[in-house]
């Protein structure tokens, strides 16, 4: 499923996700390492197995 970016952040300001649900977005593509940071404020870092 492809969510917009505007319903990400749609759903970011309302506090329906953890910072760890929105870089699943990023893991996934739907968005940027820099529009995470754009949405939340702070630096992507990508996870490590």
């Amino acid at each position: 499923m492809i969510i917009s970016l505007e319903m990400i952040k749609m759903q970011w300001s309302w506090g329906m996700m953890t910072d760890d649900q929105l870089g699943n977005f990023v893991i996934w593509g739907n968005i940027t390492p820099e529009q995470y940071k754009e949405i939340s404020g702070k630096e992507y870092v990508t996870p490590t197995a």
